[in-house]
Formats: structure tokens, sequence, C-alpha cells
């Protein structure tokens, strides 16, 4: 269980450790220690940095204890970069990494040459873990599923509404997007507006009239936080507050301040609330379920 919680609050940056203990199991640790999503591989770093300490105050791991070695992989250069120290010059026995989808799917076919096992516990874009590869693990929900929870969740709790979306310009956005459209047409919904921007961007002017000149009463928003806040208060102050949607990267790191904003949007991330399917329950029987996973 602690291995496996482990997995899960990791995630990036910075070297923790430079010189191997005797004996010590090294695992290799990347993804955002710099850019938009670094809040992200902050708290795994944390949580991951604070598991390790715990399991070696136990004794370890059948008696070795465990050192993390850690690489930034904000960018896809440097992920790829980062997978091929800790493989080939670290020598790591497990990689645990991925925050953002793009980096990590640039990671994937060295991973599989190497035999490496990779835990994935953040990146959630479908193309990580589809096709399969031996050695690719997942902890995250898949962006194959994440948007029909959302799409499922408006058709139950908005029917006849008016739905945008918004989205970021990654693999991570562009793919939930893609997956929104399919799962919108499948519930017979209209999509009356659609909008994108880039990470780091912080003026939304532009993205918020158009969907306010649709009349959008339902938003689907697939990005993340940092973005998420300055849209979001661009739109309160041109007075458009429709219900938001969010997928999960948009409450994923929230400050205490964005809770009254997001009152102020209705906003629900579905993601959270709505079980998601699992394999052998009814839902996969289910011919809307079964037409996004095609």
């Amino acid at each position: 269980m602690r291995i496996v919680l482990l997995a899960l609050a990791v995630g990036t940056l910075g070297l923790v450790s430079g010189v191997a203990q005797p004996g010590a199991v090294r695992l290799g640790v990347f993804g955002d220690l710099a850019g938009p999503a670094a809040f992200l591989g902050q708290a795994l770093l944390d949580g991951t940095t604070l598991a390790v300490e715990q399991i070696n105050a136990q004794g370890g791991i059948s008696g070795r204890q465990l050192e993390l070695v850690v690489r930034d992989a904000s960018t896809s250069d440097r992920a790829v970069q980062a997978v091929e120290e800790l493989i080939f010059t670290e020598e790591v026995l497990l990689l645990f990494g991925g925050t953002n989808t793009t980096p990590t799917a640039a990671t994937l076919d060295t991973v599989e040459e190497s035999g490496v096992p990779l835990y994935i516990p953040v990146a959630t874009g479908d193309i990580l873990t589809n096709p399969w590869r031996h050695n690719v693990f997942r902890a995250s929900i898949s962006d194959a599923f994440t948007p029909f929870l959302l799409v499922r969740y408006i058709a139950d709790t908005f029917a006849g509404r008016r739905v945008g979306l918004m989205f970021e310009s990654t693999g991570y956005g562009t793919g939930g997007a893609s997956r929104v459209r399919l799962g919108l047409r499948t519930f017979n919904l209209a999509l009356v507006a659609e909008v994108s921007y880039n990470q780091g961007d912080r003026n939304f002017v532009a993205q918020i009239q158009t969907l306010a000149q649709a009349g959008v009463e339902v938003l689907v928003f697939y990005g993340l936080t940092p973005e998420a806040i300055p849209a979001l208060l661009t739109a309160q102050q041109l007075g458009f507050l429709p219900t938001v949607v969010a997928s999960a990267g948009v409450v994923a790191g929230l400050p205490r301040d964005f809770f009254a904003l997001a009152a102020a949007f209705n906003l629900v991330a579905p993601v959270f609330v709505v079980n998601p399917p699992q394999v052998g329950q009814p839902q996969f029987d289910n011919p809307q379920l079964a037409a996004l996973r095609q």
C-alpha cells in the first residue's frame, strides 16, 4: 500500500539525492518543475518526499532504503532528456512521472525500449496508455473517460441548455475537447461555441466575448488552474456567468481565494462526483459509452 501511495504522490522536480546509498533502491521521478503546471509537480514532490521518508524510517523495502532522483520535464525535450538520464545514467529501478500529457508521451518509446517500468500518477491523456505498452501503468483516470463524465453530467443536469467549450491547446486540452465534442453528439447536445487558449495566457477577453455572444449557458472548461482563474475573473468582470463544468485539471491546484469565484459560476468537476465507469459494470453495456470508447 505504501508503494502505491508513493506512486500516486510522485511527479517532478529537482535532484532530491545526488549520490546513491549502498544498496539503495533508486526511484526516478520526472515532471513539471517550471512553467504553468509546476504547481502539480511541487505538490507531488512534497507528497513523494514525505512517503519516502516514512518508508525509510520504518526500515525501507526489504531492508533497503529508497532514494529519489528527480528531473524537470516541463517540455517534451526536457522530458526525453530526463528519462534518458534516469534510465541510462542514474540506472533507476522504477520511473514515476508525467504531470502533462505531451511531455510524458514524448518519453514512451524510450521507456518501452528500456523495459524500465513507468508509473504515471498525474498526466491523463488517453495516448499514454493507448496503445498498450507492457511496462507503462497509470493511476489517474484516462481522458478516454473523463470527458464522458462531464458530458453525462450535463445531459443529466442541464438538458436543453446552450453548451460552450473552452480548452487549452495542449495534448491534455485538445484530447479532452475532442472527446467532449464526441460526447455531446452522442447525447444529442448542441455545441454552440468553442474557444481555445495557450498555456500561460492571461488575456481571455476575446474568448469570453465569443462565448457570451453565442449565449452559452453551460461552459465546459478543459484546462488547468493557472489559466482558469484569470479566464473566470474576466468572465465575471464582463458579466458572463454560465455554469462551469470543469475538468479535473481546473480544480487540481485551487488557492483559497478561488472558491468564491468558483461559487459565482456554480463550478463543478463531475470527475470527482460521478462514479467513473469500471470494467464489468453496466455502463460498459451502454451504447453511448461504447461509442465514446471507439
